[in-house]
């Protein structure tokens, strides 16, 4: 699977721009702030429906412009098909498939891409929030239904912490209580049982950014209740247990809405004693993971983004990181400076000049090392 074609128009603050593309490596190569990331983040609107940067669909279109759009055709063993999206200011985005307007739940073929960001060090050491939301959003891209549960639990939790602040009879909290532990228990079951399936690969590429030798793990922890054993009673235990509390407080206590996945290095907990180059080798695992389980699960190469990586490894882990990835999808990453030096066999790829939002490919179609 590969992206072979892109057309976009008003996205932020890239100029109209029509590319064409091999499965293999692509370079966008560029001072900061001319658009790089601008560029990546529209095939990862495209690809998977959310931005990674913003949530704001006005922050998408070109200063002066009413609208944008991002369009992308996909190749796939000997078929093809086209995606769209366009977004238009003060209205919903309108998706597209084959030409034809659908809604996302309804997309016929899937892009299978996984971006990595600077920001995505915000996963390591932020709040158990931005895991808890690395693990939806990964989760529910190979299994549509998890996030279908998700959006259940939520409307469940906020109608029940709206009876709890006014104090209502148990009988009508009671309904809300058990859908949450109903829905809650799919999505615990889900996240560990993908959990399970990332760790291993998670594990295996962090080492090969550099922890060789360290003791590494990953735990999920269960938000008031025990995350081991029959969840459903263990749930319906902990609801039992917070009812006081929970009427006190006026909030809901207990379920996956305060999950949390601790990283561990040598027993110690990733978010507080890691160094920063630990974190954001362990963010980046994370996404070459997220790629790895998609080509298990799915039987697909994985189109792969990496913004603004390169200045942040030394060699020797871009050539490791490099072995991991090429040959196994298409990928597109973004330097600001020299190109790092390719793998024995890869030293042909696309370089995409970018300046002020323009995108040049002239004279740089072909590049050699030395």
């Amino acid at each position: 699977m590969y992206i072979s074609r892109v057309k976009m128009k008003n996205f932020r603050n890239i100029s109209p721009v029509s590319l064409s593309f091999q499965p293999s490596l692509v370079v966008l190569q560029g001072g900061n702030a001319q658009g790089k990331t601008n560029f990546l983040e529209a095939l990862y609107l495209v690809s998977r429906g959310i931005s990674p940067r913003s949530q704001k669909d006005e922050e998408l279109v070109r200063w002066g412009s009413e609208a944008a759009s991002v369009a992308i055709r996909v190749e796939s063993g000997g078929t093809w098909f086209n995606r769209e999206v366009r977004v238009q200011l003060g209205k919903k985005k309108v998706w597209l498939n084959n030409g034809h307007p659908i809604t996302k739940k309804r997309w016929q073929e899937e892009v299978w891409l996984v971006g990595y960001f600077p920001r995505d060090i915000g996963i390591i050491e932020g709040s158990p929030s931005e895991r808890r939301h690395f693990v939806d959003e990964a989760l529910s891209y190979v299994k549509p239904s998890h996030r279908a549960y998700v959006k259940r639990y939520e409307r469940a939790l906020a109608q029940r912490n709206i009876l709890l602040r006014e104090h209502a009879r148990g009988d009508l909290i009671s309904v809300y209580t058990e859908e949450l532990i109903k829905t809650g228990t799919c999505i615990i079951e889900n996240r560990i049982r993908y959990g399970e399936l990332l760790t291993p690969y998670l594990r295996d590429f962090y080492r090969c950014l550099g922890g060789e030798n360290v003791r590494f793990e990953v735990q999920y922890i269960g938000g008031g209740y025990d995350s081991k054993g029959d969840l459903r009673a263990n749930l319906e235990r902990a609801f039992l247990r917070s009812e006081n509390e929970e009427r006190s407080r006026e909030i809901t206590l207990v379920g996956p809405h305060r999950d949390d996945i601790l990283f561990l290095l040598e027993g110690k907990e990733f978010r507080i004693y890691g160094s920063q180059g630990e974190k954001k080798s362990l963010a980046l695992s994370l996404k070459m993971a997220e790629m790895a389980v998609i080509r298990k699960v799915k039987n697909s190469k994985v189109i792969v983004l990496l913004d603004d990586l390169f200045s942040e490894l030394d060699p020797k882990r871009r050539q490791l990181l490099f072995k991991e990835i090429l040959g196994k999808g298409q990928v597109f990453i973004t330097v600001t400076d020299d190109i790092p030096q390719m793998p024995e066999g890869w030293e042909e790829y696309l370089v995409l000049g970018v300046q002020g939002g323009r995108i040049s490919t002239a004279g740089e179609r072909e590049k050699k090392n030395g």
